[in-house]
């Protein structure tokens, strides 16, 4: 299942849904944060960089915890460094679309 292309009405539900799937397998207060902090230590270990081969992350990140969909896990490699409630987190849509 690949991500799909963003459409007008904004982004596939399943890739809405990833950030929800990556927060439920870490469920707790600091869930996010400690998604983030586990997919780093994935990548070191593994010498994988998320900005240069975000397929080959998000696979490895996968392949380490299988309850991870597709869209969950490339969801988590683009949001290792920032808040996705951030603007900078969010869709480049046109204000016109809003």
């Amino acid at each position: 299942m690949a991500l799909r292309r963003r459409m007008i009405g904004g982004l596939p539900r399943e890739v809405q849904d990833a950030g929800l799937v990556v927060r439920g397998i870490f469920a707790d207060d600091g869930a996010l944060e400690r998604a983030r902090a586990w997919a780093r230590g994935v990548l070191v270990r593994r010498g994988l960089d998320p900005e240069g081969s975000p397929l080959r992350a998000s696979r490895a990140l996968r392949a380490e915890d299988p309850r991870l969909t597709p869209a969950a896990a490339r969801w988590l490699v683009a949001h290792l460094e920032k808040d996705p409630g951030d603007a900078a987190g969010r869709s480049p849509r046109s204000r016109r679309l809003r």
